[in-house]
């Protein structure tokens, strides 16, 4: 336990400005370190939406709502489903548009895969379905949006101790 009190008081006198103190109860929305990806790439830095309180996933919620009109949401399993349980309160039988919600985009898959899926089991669900994704840090898939899109050279290796 003293050693990592004695990194993180080095670390915090190497780079001030980028220290940050986490409460165990309320993690980092953005981490760095070494992670395997839903994907299965690699990264130095993730997003970790279990971090977003029932609040914070309200008023994403309530953004995406006043941009977009659907009259169903399904939620990719398992990063989509608070986003798809907020955003039901939103539905508009009205229009005849399916939304695949995800939290976190990489390559896409999981969003395709869920949007393909949804066509095939039920045909009778609308014609137009499309995914939104809260955060995209690829390339976004044909027919998927993102409410925030991160810089493509966030790839570049850094040194994390």
């Amino acid at each position: 336990m003293l050693e990592r009190i004695q990194r993180a008081i080095t670390a915090w006198r190497h780079a001030p400005e980028t220290f940050t103190v986490v409460h165990p109860a309320h993690p980092p929305l953005f981490r760095l370190g070494k992670f395997q990806l839903h994907s299965g790439e690699k990264s130095y830095w993730k997003i970790d939406c279990d971090a977003l309180t029932d609040d914070d996933w309200k008023a994403l919620a309530r953004l995406i709502a006043e941009r977009y009109k659907f009259g169903g949401v399904v939620g990719v399993p398992a990063g989509g489903m608070k986003l798809a349980a907020e955003l039901r309160h939103y539905v508009t039988q009205r229009y005849p548009v399916l939304m695949v919600v995800d939290d976190v985009l990489t390559t896409g898959g999981s969003v395709v895969e869920t949007m393909k899926k949804v066509k095939v089991d039920d045909p009778r669900r609308p014609s137009f379905i499309y995914g939104l994704v809260i955060f995209a840090r690829g390339e976004l898939p044909k027919d998927v949006y993102a409410l925030f899109k991160l810089q493509d050279n966030l790839e570049e290796p850094i040194d994390v101790a």
